[in-house]
């Protein structure tokens, strides 16, 4: 069956082989479309869902950060051009959740960069790191 000679098949392969016809694919596109996807054995395994799970989390703040950066790098700057020293995480949250954003991801995305968690981060040090 298929398109190799009948004495290549072993009958596994001639089974995958009718149930990809069904389908209308053929076993070549199905291995080029499952290169590099997730072994579904890892779903069970805590210890790469918790780094999967890492691993969004960062991205996702990260295009928070990506998506708010001139806003706060201008908000920042104005702190900065009236002499403010530092700002605080109601300060901050407060003024991207008065543009959107969700207060959940700004507390989350100040705790990043208030490395003591005391709630406050310098105005320059925060500049910086934008």
């Amino acid at each position: 069956m298929g398109n190799a000679p009948s004495g290549a098949v072993n009958d596994s392969e001639d089974d995958d082989a009718e149930f990809y016809e069904q389908e209308g694919q053929s076993p070549s596109s199905d291995k080029d479309s499952t290169e590099g996807s997730l072994d579904l054995g890892a779903l069970f395994d805590h210890t790469l869902l918790r780094e999967a799970a890492g691993k969004i989390k960062e991205e996702a703040h990260e295009s928070f950060l990506q998506q708010h950066l001139s806003t706060i790098v201008r908000w920042l700057q104005e702190r900065r051009d009236r002499h403010d020293e530092s700002i605080r995480v109601s300060q901050f949250t407060d003024m991207l959740v008065n543009r959107g954003a969700n207060r959940d991801d700004c507390f989350e995305l100040f705790s990043q960069f208030d490395a003591e968690g005391e709630g406050n981060i310098s105005v320059e040090y925060f500049l910086e790191l934008c």
